[in-house]
């Protein structure tokens, strides 16, 4: 849901704060003086930034280093002190890379599983139990 203000292009009244789901049809805009009322921006929306990796840290690898407010002061203290974080060196696998292990895994499970000959040769002798 989104909220959305309109004003009447016939009275100039405004509608603050109507709430619409984001993909609403033109048709369910508000009316006033028999019409459809438009879209009325009236501010930017106010957007506040906080870094939500970085919560204020002394950074206690270097001698002297100020307080750490922020994931780019974070990376040039670190840069310039020649450092390197633990967690920069793993690089995630590629969509290819974890397609090709579940292909692998899935070979695996299929070689250790009993066809339907083996199965039932399991069940005769009580060694498996029948899907239900």
């Amino acid at each position: 849901m989104s909220i959305y203000d309109f004003k009447c292009h016939k009275c100039d009244r405004i509608r603050e704060d109507v709430t619409l789901p984001i993909t609403h049809r033109s048709s369910e805009r508000p009316m006033c003086c028999d019409t459809l009322m438009n879209y009325y921006i009236t501010s930017a929306p106010q957007v506040v930034w906080k870094d939500p990796q970085i919560e204020p840290f002394k950074f206690s690898a270097v001698k002297g280093a100020p307080i750490v407010t922020s994931t780019r002061q974070r990376r040039d203290l670190m840069e310039r002190n020649d450092l390197i974080d633990a967690n920069d060196l793993y690089d995630p696998p590629s969509q290819t890379q974890q397609m090709k292990e579940q292909a692998k895994m899935q070979e695996s499970i299929d070689a250790i599983t009993p066809d339907a000959q083996q199965s039932e040769q399991l069940q005769a002798m009580g060694l498996d139990s029948p899907d239900n």
